[in-house]
């Protein structure tokens, strides 16, 4: 489970916090704001790269999964790719540093909360290191409880949707783009209750259950969610303070 959504969620409040707490110029807090929101949907996007390799052989796919994209590596390397390209930009270097900073923020919400290893320390195991901590190894999740929490998966999209809604509403910004958001989050209700009655149906068929959950997500929801937080950017913005509405 990805759980994509709750990551949304977390770097939501994180950047509301955040923001007012944070020093320097406007433009840096603005990028500070988006780049927390984006870098913790970030490292799920290893989704995209697992696709056709899950195709092949779900086991060893979702085994690479929170690997070297949850590494501690990614999120430095993210920071520094994004402080190149927008080093000339207002806001830039707030952005790489909230980049960094939410990827960071989404590894550990993995290693915390949810029953599989985090590669942070990748990649360590080249050198025959510890590399992925599991803190719930002693746990083994039942199957039907595995497919409850993958069609929760669509009840946290939806309520990151209506979040993104309800903080541009009280700011005023993005008003001619909600229709479309609320589309999405309704669908993701959707999806939320067909997926919630295959997790019993399909407790006992083995991996049918994550074929027909992480395929609608990877092609269709993973990268709408990525879609819908960079076009809200200014309600991500407007979370700083000394941000004007627009």
């Amino acid at each position: 489970m990805a759980q994509l959504g709750l990551h949304g969620i977390i770097g939501l409040a994180v950047a509301r916090a955040a923001a007012p707490a944070a020093g320097g110029e406007a433009g840096a807090r603005r990028g500070l704001c988006r780049g927390l929101v984006l870098g913790s949907l970030l490292p799920d996007t290893d989704f995209f790269l697992l696709l056709p390799a899950y195709l092949i052989r779900g086991g060893a796919a979702v085994g690479l999964h929170r690997s070297w994209s949850h590494s501690l590596l990614a999120a430095l390397v993210a920071a520094l790719l994004a402080l190149a390209a927008g080093r000339r930009r207002a806001g830039g270097a707030g952005f790489a540093l909230g980049l960094g900073l939410g990827m960071v923020l989404h590894d550990l919400t993995d290693l915390l909360v949810w029953f599989s290893g985090v590669g942070l320390l990748w990649p360590a195991d080249l050198w025959g290191g510890p590399w992925r901590l599991h803190l719930w190894s002693w746990v083994r999740v039942p199957r039907l409880v595995s497919n409850l929490l993958g069609a929760a998966d669509y009840m946290a999209l939806a309520g990151y949707y209506l979040y993104l809604e309800a903080l541009a509403r009280r700011l005023g910004t993005d008003a001619a783009f909600l229709p479309r958001l609320r589309r999405w989050a309704w669908a993701a209700w959707l999806l939320f209750g067909v997926y919630l009655i295959l997790a019993g149906l399909l407790a006992g068929r083995g991996g049918l259950f994550d074929m027909a959950h992480y395929g609608v997500l990877i092609l269709a929801f993973l990268p709408a969610t990525l879609w819908l937080t960079v076009r809200m950017g200014r309600t991500l913005e407007a979370l700083a303070p000394g941000s004007e509405a627009a």
